[in-house]
């Protein structure tokens, strides 16, 4: 018989996508740091779209929130993310 590959969650599939993004900028700009984030967001939107689960859209929730608070502490800054 054989054997079936094991399952793939989402957590696995984020942690996968994840270790694509460039690694974080440390000592970057406050703009560096929200285009770093808006880039984690998208992609957890995405997977969030795909998987369709409450922790899906969860941390993708929390990405955006995260890409608010640095919009508003960037110079000039609104809140508002790209």
């Amino acid at each position: 018989m054989t054997e079936q590959p094991s399952r793939v969650t989402p957590d696995d599939i984020g942690a996968a996508l994840l270790e694509r993004l460039p690694p974080f900028p440390t000592g970057a700009s406050v703009a560096e740091r929200l285009a770093w984030f808006e880039a984690r967001a998208r992609l957890l939107t995405g997977i969030a779209a795909v998987v369709d689960t409450p922790d899906a859209h969860a941390a993708a929730a929390d990405a955006w929130r995260e890409c608010g608070r640095l919009a508003q502490n960037r110079p000039g800054g609104t809140g508002a993310v790209r």
